[in-house]
């Protein structure tokens, strides 16, 4: 065979111009480094990822340190063996001009030499070995379709190339070479693939704002960089696109677009075979490429799915450990499925696999294919059996996505549709449009004969008309569905009862909503709804609140508290410590009052449970009122208001703004409390129940007494006392029949409201008015009551006196609390075991150490030696003992058993304690478990709730006001695991674009570990994606001038790149 000769292309010898802007990307340029340690590297990806452009980088940087290159494009010619031995030695010929003469004039002289490709190839290889080290780049062009031949002697010359040799190529495929796989388990072979070449987010925010100079915000590059993978190609048509028409237009880059389509197409698509084009578009109409059975076959399809993955066009999801197509390439590959594939094959396509997925309980796919297919009857049967599970599992994204996908045309035709959209409006917050939606559904399902969803829809639309305080509407409603649903125990019926009751309450009919509450109570016990039982202990013990019933409301919210804690529920949680405040105040304990609501006020807080707040302010400002604060109660109630601007209730703005008056009146601020009087009457006015109205009554008998209206007060106080007669609630009864005493004096009705003050020990409004308390404790003796309440009511009614003593009952004190993040703290039934009480510190560490380790007895000796490590034995007993008995007298104190407090065993000494018990370190540990598993599980939502919850409980340092060597262990435990979650949920409310709250998590962590630069950069973003960039520079400043004082030290590389970012952005 005579080989005819042709003039060289010199520009194929040398690497091509880089495009700019060019980001020099050293973690790659550190990889390829390794090639000099390899006889092959082999770089491979599919167009767009700067294979070229990479190998372009490391051969420049080699040639300027003087080492030995070749490079060579290689071009469709090639695929002829002979050929790509001539260009091989053209190549080398560029930097040493004889070399490979005997070569050429080898290869002039020879016939057939394809057939003698291992001769040839060692050849070569003899004359590179005298060259020293040498690297050979060979670039790979997408017309090279390679061939036996050309696979046979790139064998061949990799298999005898000398050590000094190093063979690196890009390719877009992995090159069929026989002696791979043994040169790989030899260590001879570097792979560097396409998961590698893209760009990482850092990579990507330097290219797209240092590079291309974009002034983007941090959701614009997040959306850049999720829709193109990281891909270098995509990144740059990102810029180009962001440059040209804004990244608020970022919605309309898509892969169908004219520019990518038309790069897919000609530079991807096409390459492949025909069946392999096939076989790609039917699979861009799954949402998981695995969902194609011939995958788990294996076989061919196997094959071309890993190349793709290798090429960079399909990525692997690290959860499920699936494979799905880059965004963009999906986008292209959809919009070219519908040119290239019949319509009616896509709907079968779409029909199959959505059979397929509901087979295999694939909600989301089956859901998904079967829109696609039309088949919309199928697809929201999916959803209306699915649909209140995602709401439960706070995925709510999920469902939003299920009910776009119907087309408006399809939805009015489908009520459940129309039905769970009204849903996502109530879970939104817009109850006005989820009613407008129930009705449209309701109206739909009852043609249809549908009772199921009838009676769904009726209980939604009275759930919403309660919201809107509409509660007459609402029981209309929920009647007509407890008539659809019948006499059964079920679950809906169960909610339907629960609703039923808390409309009645709202109405002020107590007995209604008394028995309506027992009922629901008694299913979902029957049921064993945790769910539902926790609700109905909240809502009985809120009944037994508003009819003053303050012993039992205590206990059944401490009942509320103990379900809470097996479902880790936020919001009952501030509801029933809330309510469990509120009690505390009415009988005048302040201190304890203002303890727990500053706990639980920063929980809801960190849960933006607004209404929470709002309801607890009204306590909070009658607490600062007791203790005198007066610019605390302005400053209380101006929050209270400003939390109902966008979530109001009116009970409990009507409450805030009667209390407000009511205090102002007792200060002497006329005007102010009228103004207060006028927004709480405005509210009362139009509230369907009696309960704002009677609390405005009693604020507006304050005001005119206080202004010297004597009749405006006692027609004002006589309203009220007749209105809460009427509900039987006794403590507004008692109130506004003892504020009238000084007005006009019944003795039969004062007599009846002080023996409720003595039952029950109402107190707050007393304390507030000494005058009053004084003139009542001087005609305790003529008003003829009994010698028990006469003896609690002169401690009572003792303006500065503490509360009396009194026996709690077995129920009550049997709940206990433990506060062992920040200052320690026990509660039994509700009352704070006092320094004095605990006698010494010692009593307090050995409870903490038995509570930590409650699950087993502990041995005597190994509490010594925790507790007094550095003692004598004998003096450590001694201690030991002393230190059991001041315990015991502690928990006795409060009401616990002596008897079964501490128990003493064979092995040791454990607690006796229910299993009830609320530890706030179990809180803290299990809200973090959880919030990790909902992150792990996808549900980021649900886990900034539960991290929230982890972060706000941790109210500080483990046992902060002890200190034993064993507390410093465990503090630096919790401190750590604090620092881990408040980074976590920090970056999770990053991610969700809520900047504001990931604040107040950071500055708790940087209490903590001051210099935590990681934690610092987080808080410097959050300023800035808050709107505030001064005082993200400002942070930065203090940053660096404390490291410099403290540590001398500069703030890290990271940092200062964040800070210069920053700068350039601001």
């Amino acid at each position: 065979m005579t080989i005819t000769q042709r003039g060289p292309d010199r520009a194929r010898y040398a690497p091509p111009s880089l495009p700019l802007p060019l980001l020099g990307r050293k973690r790659l340029l550190d990889r390829v480094q390794g090639a000099e340690r390899h006889r092959l590297t082999l770089v491979h990806a599919s167009a767009g990822f700067g294979k070229t452009t990479l190998l372009a980088q490391y051969a420049d940087l080699l040639r300027a340190s003087g080492r030995h290159t070749a490079w060579l494009t290689l071009q469709r010619g090639d695929e002829d063996p002979l050929v790509l031995f001539t260009d091989l030695v053209g190549a080398l010929r560029r930097d040493s001009a004889e070399f490979g003469a005997q070569l050429t004039s080898f290869l002039d002289r020879g016939r057939r030499l394809e057939r003698r490709l291992v001769q040839l190839a060692q050849a070569l290889a003899d004359e590179l070995a005298p060259l020293g080290e040498l690297t050979f780049f060979l670039d790979d062009h997408p017309s090279l379709r390679g061939g036996a031949p050309l696979a046979a002697f790139g064998n061949e010359l990799v298999d005898v190339l000398p050590d000094n040799a190093h063979l690196v190529l890009a390719t877009r495929r992995t090159p069929q070479l026989g002696g791979l796989p043994r040169w790989r388990l030899a260590g001879s072979v570097l792979d560097i693939s396409a998961a590698e070449l893209a760009f990482t987010r850092s990579e990507a925010v330097e290219l797209l704002r240092g590079e291309f100079g974009l002034d983007v915000p941090e959701q614009a590059i997040d959306a850049m960089y999720s829709r193109t993978g990281g891909w270098p190609a995509g990144l740059r048509l990102a810029a180009a696109f962001v440059s040209e028409r804004g990244w608020r237009q970022l919605g309309e880059f898509q892969g169908s677009g004219a520019e990518l389509y038309a790069y897919f197409n000609t530079e991807v698509l096409k390459r492949g075979s025909r069946k392999d084009q096939n076989t790609i578009l039917r699979w861009s109409l799954l949402e998981r490429i695995e969902d194609d059975e011939s995958i788990v076959s294996g076989g061919a399809s196997r094959e071309l799915l890993a190349s793709l993955e290798q090429a960079g066009l399909v990525v692997r999801d690290a959860a499920s450990g699936s494979h799905r197509f880059q965004p963009l390439f999906a986008e292209f590959l959809r919009a070219r499925a519908r040119e290239l594939l019949p319509a009616a094959e896509i709907v079968e396509l779409h029909r199959t696999h959505a059979e397929k997925a509901a087979a295999r309980g694939d909600v989301d796919g089956a859901i998904h294919h079967f829109q696609q297919a039309g088949d919309h009857r199928r697809a929201a049967q999916l959803v209306r059996d699915n649909g209140e599970r995602v709401l439960q599992s706070s995925e709510v994204g999920t469902l939003q996505r299920w009910l776009d996908g119907f087309p408006p045309g399809a939805e009015r035709r489908l009520p459940w549709v129309i039905l769970l959209r009204g849903l996502l409006h109530r879970v939104g917050g817009d109850y006005e449009r989820a009613l407008a939606n129930y009705r449209d559904a309701a109206g739909e399902l009852r043609r249809a004969r549908d009772t199921e969803g009838l009676a769904r829809a009726l209980t939604w639309s009275a759930q919403a008309l309660r919201y809107l305080r509409r509660p007459r509407e609402a029981l209309e409603q929920a009647n007509e569905a407890l008539g659809i649903l019948g006499e059964g125990v079920s679950s809906q019926s169960a909610w339907v009862w629960h609703l039923i009751g808390g409309s009645h309450a709202d109405l002020g009919e107590i007995e209604a909503a008394a028995s309506a509450h027992l009922k629901s109570e008694a299913m979902f016990a029957l049921l064993t709804d945790r769910a539902g039982e926790l609700a109905e202990a909240l809502a009985l013990a809120q009944l037994h609140h508003l009819l003053g019933e303050l012993d039992a409301a205590q206990r059944t919210y401490l009942r509320a508290l103990a379900l809470q804690q097996k479902s880790a529920d936020i919001t009952a949680l501030c509801w029933a410590e809330g309510g469990l405040v509120d009690v505390r105040t009415r009988r005048g304990d302040t201190a304890e009052a203002l303890d727990t609501l500053r706990q639980t006020l920063e929980i809801a807080s960190a849960n933006d449970l607004r209404l929470a707040q709002a309801a607890m302010c009204s306590t909070l400002m009658t607490v600062h009122a007791l203790t005198g604060e007066r610019g605390a109660v302005e400053e209380v109630y101006r929050a209270g208001v400003e939390l109902c601007r966008e979530q109001g209730d009116d009970h409990v703005i009507a409450e805030l703004h009667a209390t407000a008056a009511e205090l102002r009146a007792l200060r002497g601020e006329h005007d102010e409390a009228h103004d207060a009087l006028r927004a709480a009457e405005a509210l009362a006015a139009s509230s369907p129940g009696p309960v704002p109205g009677i609390r405005t009554a009693i604020a507006r008998g304050t005001v005119a007494h206080a202004a010297g209206d004597r009749d405006a007060a006692l027609r004002a106080f006589t309203e009220a006392r007749v209105s809460a007669h009427a509900i039987r609630a006794r403590y507004f009864e008692a109130k506004a029949t003892l504020l009238a005493v000084p007005l006009e004096d019944d003795p039969a009705t004062t007599r009846g409201a002080l023996r409720a003050v003595a039952t029950e020990r109402y107190r707050d409004f007393l304390l507030l008015r000494p005058t009053l308390s004084d003139a009542l404790r001087l005609r305790l003796g003529e008003l003829e009551l009994n010698p028990d309440d006469t003896r609690s009511l002169a401690v009572l009614l003792q303006p500065a006196a503490p509360t009396p003593e009194h026996t709690i009952s077995t129920s009550v004190a049997e709940s206990i609390q433990a506060f062992v993040l920040g200052p320690f703290e026990l509660r039994a039934g509700g009352t704070r075991i006092s320094d004095r009480g605990w006698r010494t510190n010692k009593a307090k560490e050995l409870f903490a150490l038995l509570l930590l380790d409650r699950q087993r007895a502990v041995p005597r000796d190994e509490l010594v030696a925790q507790l007094w490590p550095e003692i004598d034995p004998a003096s450590a007993l001694s201690n030991f003992h002393f230190s059991l008995h001041a315990l015991r007298k502690a928990l006795a104190s409060a009401g616990a058993s002596e008897a079964t407090s501490v128990v003493r065993t064979d092995t040791g000494y454990r607690l006796a304690l229910p299993a009830s018990i609320h530890v706030d370190l179990e809180v803290f540990r299990r809200s973090l478990r959880r919030g990790r598993e909902a992150r792990e599980a996808g549900k980021s939502r649900e886990a900034i709730q539960y991290l929230r919850a982890a972060v706000a409980v941790h109210r500080g340092e483990f046992l902060a006001d002890l200190g034993a060597p064993w507390i410093d262990r465990q503090r630096e435990e919790t401190d750590r695991q604090l620092v881990a979650a408040a980074k976590e949920l920090a970056t999770l409310e990053l991610e969700w674009k809520e900047p504001k709250a990931a604040i107040r998590p950071l500055e708790k962590l940087l209490e903590l570990e001051p210099y935590d630069e990681e934690a610092h950069r987080l808080l410097m973003r959050a300023h800035q994606e808050s709107g505030d960039h001064a005082l993200a520079i400002r942070h930065y400043q203090a940053l660096e001038a404390m490291l410099h004082r403290d540590l001398g030290a500069e703030p890290e590389p990271a940092t200062r790149e964040l800070h210069q970012r920053i700068r350039r952005a601001g």
